[in-house]
């Protein structure tokens, strides 16, 4: 800071050609190579995340909420969603992304967890581990406050998909397909 005060003063009172400014203001060996090497070493680590398409803090492969594949006659949407199911006498279902009530997890982080645990083997089993888990962590939420979401009997961990939308329609409409990668019922007696 002060170095640059001092090349700007000498610059008013004594004018100087611009090869002399910049012959004060060059990086010594040192420093260039440390500021080289950190760069470098940003860059490989994010690319080495995309290229796995894993995440190494405090790189990250930027993944989306949603995917889009090609498909015959155009792009398709994926999108992974965690639905909750109602303990109501005739049960609805809803997004439990939309009310938040998937805290600590946000729907990026939640994407990557299911999409790098459905390539482990058992990769069924540990899905339906996580589904559960994600009803404990609802009904945790719920008691905080930190969620104002209905009591549940269920949670369904699914893609959908939808091979053609409409950009002239409001949302997406109702998907193509629905594919249930986990489902999670509570016991009849547990059920508020």
């Amino acid at each position: 800071m002060l170095e640059s005060a001092y090349i700007s003063i000498r610059i008013c009172v004594y004018p100087a050609t611009m090869s002399d400014v910049l012959k004060t203001m060059r990086m010594s060996r040192w420093r260039f190579w440390c500021a080289h090497t950190a760069i470098s070493l940003v860059v490989m680590g994010s690319l080495l995340c995309i290229a796995t398409d894993r995440e190494f803090w405090p790189f990250s492969q930027y993944p989306m909420f949603s995917e889009v594949t090609t498909a015959a006659g155009g792009g398709a949407l994926k999108e992974l969603r965690l639905i909750g199911i109602t303990a109501e006498a005739t049960p609805r279902e809803f997004s439990l992304s939309d009310l938040g009530c998937t805290y600590p997890f946000r729907r990026s982080r939640l994407k990557t967890a299911i999409k790098w645990i459905s390539k482990r083997p058992h990769s069924q089993q540990l899905l339906n581990e996580a589904a559960r888990n994600m009803l404990v962590l609802y009904e945790e939420n719920c008691r905080s406050g930190r969620c104002d979401g209905p009591p549940l009997r269920g949670i369904r961990l699914m893609w959908l998909e939808w091979d053609h939308i409409d950009p002239t329609s409001p949302g997406f409409g109702a998907p193509d397909r629905q594919v249930i990668l986990a489902e999670v019922a509570k016991p009849l007696a547990d059920v508020q």
